[in-house]
């Protein structure tokens, strides 16, 4: 079905790109993350490369970090507008035009793991969910490539372990993190990611919720001084590749073919390149005087406590917001994942092992012409 529906939307565009000349087309790409980051300077960079030489010049990207075009909030406008080709698009940052691919995102709490998690939600958002990809296509986005954060951690300016230690804390939160934490006694204040390194800096607040991939790729290893070293979930509905309908269509379908075979190694290279920069992260941040310190029993207690009920919380919240296939995708989701993790182990977190599984299971099923 999923591929019908990519079928029809693309058909008629598709058949008069088909038939006129191929021509040299530049794709501007928009991302709200500086140009330090791991997934740009790494995983994109090394992807816009490839994709400039496999098709001799016929599609390039240029990468426009920084929020340089727009926030995240509003880059499905920069692709609906036609202000640039592809971007990467943050779903809980726009939630109204993307509900069913945040009910998969708001499972957040129960990822543990980057490979697993990133190949599960492209499987899912890419092959498993119609509902998923059609919000996506509304919103003049193609979605090519997600991938997962490593697991969250509280990062704090002060000693944090106990739930003592919490109460009252303000704490950059967004999504199911903002909702686990204020149960346990925090204020979540929503501030950009981006932002987290000013606002930590002010006062404005006292910890932040996010991977330790973030203590480098924001410096926050300058103003955290203490990590509670207990994972609370991964974010992965991270859009790292969409491409704007419009600028799809205008693409040959060798230009396509280009970037379609290399959409495994860029989710691969996302992923592993989190990992390894949480790795590079938490050893520099040491070196700086950083702190990661166990959870107290309570913290452990509560968090478990919550997880227990999380899943039926996004079920209904999803079936309350008018969708009702909510239930039935968050019900596959947890299958799917379920299956990403006898693949990753089988793997034994080998990169080329992962990247073909990747090829096999997904991308290679992708009907983009």
């Amino acid at each position: 079905m999923l591929r019908h529906l990519a079928s029809s939307l693309l058909t008629a565009a598709t058949l008069v790109a088909a038939s006129a000349p191929a021509a040299a087309t530049e794709l501007k790409y928009n991302t709200l993350l500086p140009a330090t980051h791991v997934l740009i300077k790494g995983a994109m960079t090394g992807f816009a490369e490839r994709v400039a030489s496999e098709s001799k010049g016929e599609v390039t990207f240029k990468i426009l970090a920084g929020g340089a075009i727009s926030k995240g909030n509003a880059a499905l406008d920069t692709l609906r507008d036609g202000i640039v080709g592809s971007a990467m698009v943050v779903d809980l940052y726009a939630r109204k035009s993307l509900p069913m691919n945040s009910v998969i995102s708001d499972l957040a709490l129960l990822g543990t793991d980057t490979l697993v998690m990133s190949a599960a939600t492209n499987e899912q958002k890419l092959l498993r969910c119609d509902d998923c990809r059609r919000e996506m296509i509304k919103g003049s986005s193609i979605p090519l490539v997600f991938v997962s954060t490593t697991p969250y951690m509280l990062m704090c300016k002060d000693e944090v372990k106990s739930l003592a230690d919490m109460k009252n804390r303000k704490v950059r939160a967004t999504g199911p993190w903002a909702m686990v934490l204020k149960e346990m006694g925090m204020v979540p204040v929503n501030v950009p990611s981006t932002e987290t390194y000013e606002a930590m800096q002010r006062g404005q607040i006292d910890c932040t919720s996010g991977s330790d991939a973030w203590l480098k790729s924001y410096t926050l290893w300058d103003v955290v001084k203490v990590v509670l070293d207990f994972p609370i979930g991964t974010y992965h509905g991270n859009l790292v590749l969409g491409v704007s309908v419009e600028a799809w269509n205008s693409l040959s379908p060798n230009a396509r073919k280009v970037i379609r075979r290399n959409l495994a190694e860029l989710a691969a290279d996302s992923a592993f390149r989190y990992e390894e920069e949480s790795q590079e992260a938490r050893e520099g941040a040491r070196a700086k005087g950083v702190r990661f310190v166990k959870a107290g029993q309570d913290v452990s207690d509560a968090y478990q406590k919550y997880l227990k009920v999380e899943v039926e919380r996004v079920a209904s919240a999803g079936e309350k917001a008018g969708l009702k296939n909510a239930r039935a995708q968050v019900e596959d989701y947890l299958k799917t994942v379920a299956k990403w993790e006898k693949i990753v182990a089988s793997t034994k977190r080998d990169r080329k092992a992962y990247t073909e599984a990747l090829e096999r299971e997904i991308f290679s099923k992708l009907n983009l012409q």
